[in-house]
């Protein structure tokens, strides 16, 4: 990773010098793009290259804006989606929502949900360190509440912190744990100093460790404020890790699909709570989803990468033709 800002930009910039170069040699007829960083330089790089070689664009928005702060970024944004030939989305909702915030044709906007993800990791390493992972969380005869990664304010950590630590029934319950393990975003976590049942850790935690802890974890917390979709949701249900998801974009999609989990309102403190303190005096339930391997394998069959990449193959057929 690279962690110098003017370091970033400048290897930003040579990727795109040596995008052009291969645009130059290959002659392609459609670029599909997955992520924008230098907004205003991206848009001007790929107006560029569409105008100079006559090719199609395919743009798939993981996200409508920026996580944080992006309504700054509408209008940059809604130049870029205008400049794409098609645009992707993962969900209904996220595709009713870039229509009522972006000026742009309803046509050229095609829905291909986001497909299971499945971590690397070295095996070896894992197996090694999993006795110390144990002693260390020591998780046994835990129902363990856990969110993982980055810890950042579009993701309502703070939430969590709020509502566990101001609910008695939460905090005092030696039978549950939460774990927050990632590095933190901007969010005050003094609130849980001294709650026994809580571990927060600030750092960036390696592949192996991450899996161990979701392999050990019994509900996965995901009350976005918003988002269009995640990858934390789909690794979690590659593992068979109930999730509790907000109904921000489409979170909450596989939980229509079949019970692996349970949905709260979006930026709502008092339907976290509700469902935080419904869960932990519910463990038969949790344990009931955690094992039901028919509704498991009924949502990785929807989501499986061959049937996601049938349909990318329709979308470019769509788009060459217009």
């Amino acid at each position: 990773n690279i962690n110098n800002p003017f370091v970033k930009v400048l290897s930003y910039l040579l990727s795109y010098i040596r995008i052009f170069i291969l645009i130059y040699n290959e002659k392609p007829i459609l670029i599909h793009v997955q992520w924008l960083r230098l907004h205003i330089f991206d848009y001007i790089f790929y107006l560029s290259i569409k105008h100079l070689f006559k090719l199609k664009l395919v743009y798939t928005a993981h996200n409508l804006l920026p996580l944080n702060h992006g309504m700054r970024y509408r209008w940059i944004f809604n130049k870029i989606y205008k400049l794409f030939d098609s645009i992707i989305v993962h969900s209904k909702k996220t595709k009713q929502e870039m229509l009522s915030l972006f000026h742009i044709c309803e046509g050229k906007v095609y829905i291909n949900h986001h497909g299971i993800l499945r971590m690397e990791y070295n095996k070896v390493a894992y197996k090694i360190k999993s006795d110390n992972y144990q002693s260390k969380y020591s998780l046994s005869d835990k129902i363990v509440f856990t969110s993982l990664g980055e810890q950042s304010y579009y993701k309502a950590i703070d939430l969590i912190v709020d509502v566990w630590s101001s609910t008695p029934e939460l905090y005092n319950n030696n039978n549950i744990k939460l774990l927050i393990v990632g590095k933190h975003k901007g969010i005050d976590f003094h609130q849980l100093d001294n709650i026994s049942n809580v571990l927060v850790e600030d750092r960036k935690i390696p592949n192996e460790e991450f899996i161990f802890l979701l392999r050990h974890t019994d509900v996965y917390l995901l009350p976005y404020r918003t988002i269009s979709q995640s990858g934390a949701l789909f690794t979690a249900l590659a593992e068979h890790v109930p999730v509790l998801v907000s109904d921000a974009g489409g979170l909450s999609e596989p939980l229509s699909i079949a019970k692996v989990g349970w949905k709260i309102k979006s930026n709502d403190y008092e339907d976290l709570k509700k469902q935080l303190l419904y869960l932990s005096q519910n463990i038969k339930e949790i344990k009931e989803v955690k094992k039901n391997e028919q509704n498991w394998n009924k949502v990785c069959k929807e989501y499986e990468w061959r049937v996601i990449s049938l349909r990318m193959a329709f979308i470019y057929e769509c788009t060459l033709s217009h």
